[in-house]
């Protein structure tokens, strides 16, 4: 999972991904590298700076398909968004 890296992960947070993400959900994370790239990318183009944190503790989220992903955040008012996302980042679960 090395492009985690890349994308601002550091060792730390790619340790506690592995420890809270489920083996299943891990093997598709690390299979399916262009899927989640395309996707963190797409929170950094619109401004969510706690990417990481959404990534470590809401990693299944980042498992879908590029346009549903996308669809999750573009159906709401965008600076709304990013500024509930930056006070809790838990609501990736809810869009």
């Amino acid at each position: 999972m090395e492009y985690l890296k890349k994308l601002g992960l550091n060792d730390s947070d790619v340790k506690t991904l592995e420890e809270n993400a489920s083996p299943e959900v891990l093997k598709i994370i690390k299979d399916n590298d262009v899927l989640v790239w395309t996707n963190v990318n797409f929170l950094i183009d619109i401004g969510i700076t706690n990417y990481i944190e959404a990534l470590v503790k809401y990693p299944k989220e980042f498992l879908a398909n590029t346009t549903d992903f996308k669809k999750k955040f573009t159906k709401y008012e965008l600076s709304d968004l990013i500024k509930k996302m930056a006070k809790n980042v838990c609501i990736i679960e809810m869009l």
